[in-house]
């Protein structure tokens, strides 16, 4: 029994009546129905035990007839609990409630499962009343009358701060199969989900300016501007599932910000949960790993697809749209094969001395070549065999040419335009002006996440932060308007703008993620009693689609973007920003020969002179 003691010494069982073969069997039964076999036996009549009973299990028996050494180990173990480990406790024992004070604190009762037993109902609830047992403490207490009939009760304090004592008619002594009888088998979550309709506070942070309480809660409930503070009015909804399901109101404390950590204080909702100025946030959080130390989180209940979104500009190209049809090493492979052949065309004719001189000029046979990779023709004759087939060779060439280069232009115009723009770093090569939302956790996610995430915040959107930092419905009318992108919560995002969009403008849509997936959560005092209560409560959403549908209510009703073509003639039209490198091309010829001409003038009158 020593080395099951220094094994197992954290398991306590606590136990009112003088330990006897019956009260054995109870202290079995008990772990039975909680299913557990660990468990901390405390008594003062350690030579009665029926160690039989306890075959089955791990248990650690201390002596509490006298002050010792063994007394003060069973409050160093007990104050050190592992969860689910029973704990037995015999209150008729001199030294039980000096115990039961030195090991009361705000979650010792909590995942553990105490069973006390006694005699006096009044004296037990004066004993429980002194210690901070709350509502999803698990105790049990086992009253046995003069004639060795048990009596049960389950014992916890309401969220109204009130102790409850309530019998059980029927429990785990009176099933022989263990199986849920009158609830006790189930969780405490369902057995006290009603709190009575006591208030709640809950933590929000709206950038909004609301004249009243009233107002606010308004805009949370309506669906108008449905693409602002979507996570929050969502939130607020199951907040208001939560309201309906464990009987309770919430009373909305607002903050102005999510809450950082500055000069070691924690500010906004953070701050105020630490403080206990309220008991949960409507307002979810990001978990953080600072964070996680100070407050408790609950299961999910949104996630922030956060993207850049654009209109993806019509026929657009990364490079110029004339050089698309062929990747560089082609256009080099051209250009080689055009040199190559006026030199080869220069040899031919200056060696067989069958065209005049002028005609066979390098300048003149460059023209030609040119005019022939054109599909403009020559009025140039080849006299030579070597000359011709050359030259035929150059003409078969630019005829092929042609047909793949002509093909891809007129195809581009007649199909879908595919959006090119699908990544980050073209999105910071692209001519888009780029945007977001003044918030503080843009800031630190696009410093944190990437080097392209960093690079677009501090060159793209921070180099006129004025223009392009903006608030989200001024951010959205500008990406309507086309030429600029801007990060946001895609879900509010897309529902904005397909109210305002046509169902082609819609489809011209884009959007580019640079940030991750950004899961955001309930947090909830550190160790406070509602959070068994609450995860179960979205748990349950969750299982019952109830979150799938809040969040359909949000999704906007989008287009079948398959079903829309190029129905006008307009979208086959193509714009001056594609056929500019060709007006520069002919402004750069105009000069260069105004140039030339200028200095052949100039020439003239000094040989003139």
């Amino acid at each position: 029994m020593a080395a099951m003691k220094e094994l197992f010494g954290f398991i306590l069982i606590i136990y009112s009546l003088p330990i006897t073969t019956a009260s054995s069997e109870i202290f079995a039964k008990f772990l039975d129905f909680k299913g557990t076999y660990r468990g901390v036996y405390t008594t003062c009549e350690v030579e009665r035990i029926n160690y039989s009973e306890f075959s089955s299990y791990f248990i650690s028996i201390y002596d509490m007839r006298t002050r010792n050494k063994k007394i003060d180990e069973s409050i160093s173990h007990l104050n050190r609990l592992s969860l689910n480990v029973a704990v037995f406790l015999d209150l008729n024992c001199a030294n039980t409630r000096e115990v039961l004070r030195n090991v009361s604190g705000p979650d010792i009762f909590s995942n553990r499962f105490w069973l006390l037993a006694g005699r006096n109902l009044t004296l037990i609830r004066d004993t429980l009343g002194e210690l901070e047992i709350q509502i999803n403490s698990d105790v049990t207490v086992a009253i046995n009358d003069s004639r060795g009939i048990y009596k049960i009760y389950e014992v916890y304090r309401t969220l109204a701060n009130e102790l409850a004592i309530k019998e059980l008619k029927e429990h785990f002594l009176t099933s022989s199969e263990n199986k849920d009888v009158n609830g006790m088998g189930k969780s405490l979550v369902m057995r006290r989900k009603n709190f009575s309709g006591v208030t709640l506070k809950g933590g929000i942070v709206l950038p909004n300016n609301f004249t009243s309480d009233a107002s606010m809660i308004a805009y949370l409930e309506s669906k108008g501007n449905a693409h602002s503070d979507i996570m929050q009015r969502k939130n607020y909804q199951i907040g208001r599932l939560l309201q309906e399901e464990f009987n309770f109101s919430l009373k909305l404390i607002r903050s102005s910000c999510w809450g950082m950590k500055e000069n070691n204080t924690w500010t906004g909702l953070i701050g105020n949960n630490i403080e206990r100025k309220t008991n949960l946030t409507v307002t979810t959080l990001v978990l953080f790993k600072e964070r996680c130390s100070v407050v408790d989180f609950l299961p999910p209940t949104h996630t922030f697809y956060s993207s850049f979104v654009f209109r993806h500009p019509q026929n657009f190209y990364l490079r110029n749209p004339f050089l698309e049809p062929f990747n560089n090493t082609v256009w080099m492979v051209i250009l080689v094969s055009l040199v190559s052949s006026s030199l080869g065309l220069v040899l031919c004719v200056t060696l067989s001395h069958k065209m005049p001189s002028t005609e066979a000029s390098s300048s003149n046979i460059g023209l030609v070549i040119i005019g022939a990779i054109t599909q403009q023709g020559t009025s140039n004759i080849f006299y030579s065999i070597p000359s011709r087939i050359l030259f035929s060779s150059v003409l078969i060439l630019s005829f092929l040419l042609y047909q793949f280069y002509s093909a891809f232009l007129v195809a581009s115009l007649l199909s879908e335009s595919p959006k090119k723009i699908d990544s980050p770093q073209k999105l910071y090569d692209s001519g888009l002006d780029i945007g977001m939302e003044d918030v503080v956790y843009n800031y630190y996610l696009f410093n944190e996440t990437s080097a392209i995430s960093k690079k677009l915040l501090m060159n793209r959107i921070l180099k006129a932060k004025d223009k392009h930092v903006v608030p989200i419905t001024e951010g959205l009318k500008l990406v309507k308007q086309g030429g600029f992108a801007y990060h946001a919560d895609a879900m509010g995002a897309y529902r904005y703008l397909a109210e305002t969009l046509t169902s082609t403008e819609f489809c011209q849509l884009k959007t580019v993620k640079v940030l991750p997936p950004i899961v955001t959560y309930i947090t909830l005092p550190k160790k406070s009693p509602l959070k068994e209560f609450l995860a179960n409560g979205i748990l349950r959403m969750g299982e019952f689609g109830i979150l799938d549908y809040e969040e359909r209510t949000w999704r906007p009703d989008v287009p079948d973007c398959k079903l829309i073509g190029k129905s006008s003639d307009s979208q086959l039209a193509v714009g001056i920003e594609n056929t500019l490198s060709l007006f520069v091309m002919l402004l750069v010829g105009m000069l260069v020969s105004v140039i030339i001409l200028a200095m052949e003038l100039v020439k003239f009158r000094i040989w003139k002179t």
